[in-house]
């Protein structure tokens, strides 16, 4: 059965934590979930960033569209997630390895492949557009510790990312 037209507004989208759409991260390294929840960071983390779910369809062959917003340092860990996942840059840039890229510019990234990017000097708003609406988030990080660590050093200093704020 085909889908309907639909229209959506970011004003009424959910947390993705609110949504049930991905499961808990699941770590590869065991201290991952002690790691995070010592010290500051998790706080630090949280004030960090911001996803929302502006559009998510139920059924097969759904479609979502996820909208992150990250401060200007903050680095996603190495993760992968088991659906395909199109990533677009609104605004600000992200830096995957020697790659900067900013609005306009975008990545895709296959099904459990892993990845990683950090927010530019001014933040980061991307858009994630999936063809599914369930996923999980694998973190990839062997030594959780030293990431949490470093990229708490990161965040020393740096706003916090309203939700639905412009990059």
């Amino acid at each position: 059965m085909p889908f309907p037209f639909a229209i959506f507004r970011a004003a009424e989208a959910p947390l993705l934590d609110d949504t049930g759409m991905m499961s808990p991260p699941e770590f590869v390294d065991e201290r991952g979930a002690e790691a995070l929840a010592s010290g500051s960071y998790r706080q630090k983390a949280t004030a960090a960033q911001s996803v929302t779910v502006p559009f998510c369809q139920q059924g097969e062959g759904a479609m979502s569209l996820l909208v992150g917003d990250f401060a200007p340092g903050f680095t996603v860990w190495r993760h992968s997630h088991s659906l395909d996942c199109l990533y677009f840059i609104v605004s600000g840039q992200a830096n995957l390895g020697s790659q900067k890229l900013g609005a306009g510019d975008g990545f895709f990234v296959p099904a459990n492949h892993p990845y990683t990017y950090t927010a530019g000097p001014d933040g980061v708003r991307v858009l994630e557009i999936r063809n599914g609406t369930s996923f999980d988030m694998r973190v990839l990080e062997t030594d959780m510790k030293r990431y949490v660590e470093k990229a708490e050093a990161r965040l020393d200093a740096k706003g916090r990312v309203e939700s639905g704020a412009e990059g």
